[in-house]
């Protein structure tokens, strides 16, 4: 497995679903660092009292990671309570395209402020 670091910026743009309780948003993400390109896709997310909330998003990554270049899918899953989190980063299996066709890995992703950080750990 090999391990690689970075940052990103993220833009997430709500949809309008109308009276649905879930709640719907875009992706737009670009990766610097080890990982360059561009993430896209879409997230589900729902909050109730207590601040218990939790997320699904598929991610699309185009772009080159080592000199290697491709497209793969990020699977997303989030869980929160007042107590702990947890996030689940994995590719989706079979996504890969071009060099990336084998990928397999999980990503830890770090907010400090305004700053979001990645570790992508992986195989080729």
């Amino acid at each position: 497995m090999k391990t690689i670091k970075g940052t990103f910026d993220v833009s997430l743009s709500p949809q309008d679903d109308g009276s649905h309780a879930v709640g719907r948003f875009l992706i737009d993400k670009t990766y610097q660092g080890e990982m360059k390109g561009r993430g896209i896709g879409q997230m589900l997310s729902h909050r109730v009292e207590g601040g218990i909330s939790l997320y699904y998003a598929i991610e699309r990554f185009t772009g080159t990671i080592n000199n290697k270049k491709g497209t793969f899918i990020f699977c997303h899953e989030g869980l929160m309570d007042a107590k702990s989190q947890s996030l689940k980063i994995t590719t989706m299996a079979g996504s890969g395209t071009d060099d990336f066709a084998t990928i397999n890995g999980t990503m830890k992703i770090i907010q400090n402020e305004s700053v979001h950080t990645y570790e992508f750990e992986y195989t080729l």
